[in-house]
């Protein structure tokens, strides 16, 4: 997989563990934001951050920033770490199931 996936795949989940917490929606949209420019980028995210260019990137602000190139230089996101940690494991697998949504998964969990 490449980075731009490695790193889509991450504010995807992030976007639908606050969505599930029932934190700030706009952040949670910006963070999906992020995901599909990610997903949809035919450079490699790399490049721009070695050119010093990712907060050119329409979307991208600077806590995506902040994530991004923790990741590049580190292999890991602590914010994306710590926000996994505060729900339980295999919550974010029902997501998979079809018809299951944020809300639909965070009212189970609350239940």
């Amino acid at each position: 997989m490449s980075l731009n996936q490695d790193l889509a795949r991450i504010f995807h989940r992030m976007s639908s563990v606050m969505q599930i917490k029932g934190e700030n929606q706009f952040k949670a949209l910006a963070m999906a934001k992020v995901g599909r420019i990610l997903d949809d980028m035919s450079a490699d995210i790399k490049d721009c951050y070695e050119n010093n260019t990712l907060c050119d990137l329409e979307g991208i602000g600077a806590s995506s920033q902040k994530i991004i190139e923790e990741y590049i230089k580190t292999g890991r996101s602590t914010d994306y770490e710590e926000l996994m940690a505060s729900i339980p494991a295999g919550l974010l697998d029902l997501l998979a199931i079809p018809s299951m949504g944020p809300k639909t998964v965070a009212q189970l969990w609350k239940e």
